[in-house]
């Protein structure tokens, strides 16, 4: 079973400014795809569908307090997603934080397993061709601030919330 921790972003001005991005540059049009809540991938990974309430109690025992994370440039992440890079050295705290906490779990199928993780919220998806011509610092320097963290799985093809945990 595929599973999903992130950090979701509850801010009606943000994603007003998404929607009016999206309308300025004429994105609604060219097939792009809105999905889950605006979030912050924390980590992404293949665990047994039985380790549901096991990956909720370790998952549980996280203490952290919100905090905000500053945008940075537009970019293009898996050939058709538009993000936003995130500043914050707490993000990378909490994401460190979640993957100690799910090693003890056992095998995980993740790459987020690994030095390379890269903060980024997913603005929207978009088709490359569209990239040029968008402000790629239209969301520079803005703030965001996170509450909570959020497992999810995947069923048939969707994201079902299973436990939010509030940040402190």
């Amino acid at each position: 079973m595929v599973y999903l921790v992130h950090a979701n972003i509850h801010d009606v001005a943000f994603e007003l400014k998404v929607y009016e991005f999206k309308e300025k540059f004429d994105l609604h049009d060219k097939r792009t795809i809105d999905f889950l809540p605006k979030h912050i991938t924390l980590m992404y990974g293949d665990f047994s569908e039985k380790k549901d309430n096991v990956l909720i109690e370790l998952l549980e025992q996280i203490n952290f307090n919100q905090f905000d994370v500053e945008l940075g440039k537009l970019e293009l992440f898996e050939e058709n997603s538009l993000v936003s890079l995130i500043k914050s050295d707490e993000i990378i705290e909490l994401h460190r934080k979640v993957l100690e906490q799910l090693k003890r779990c056992g095998t995980n199928k993740s790459s987020f397993y690994n030095e390379k993780y890269n903060p980024h919220i997913t603005l929207l998806k978009i088709n490359p061709m569209y990239f040029d011509k968008v402000d790629n610092e239209a969301f520079l320097g803005d703030i965001l601030n996170i509450e909570e963290f959020v497992l999810s799985k995947k069923t048939n093809n969707y994201w079902e919330p299973i436990k939010t945990f509030s940040l402190d």
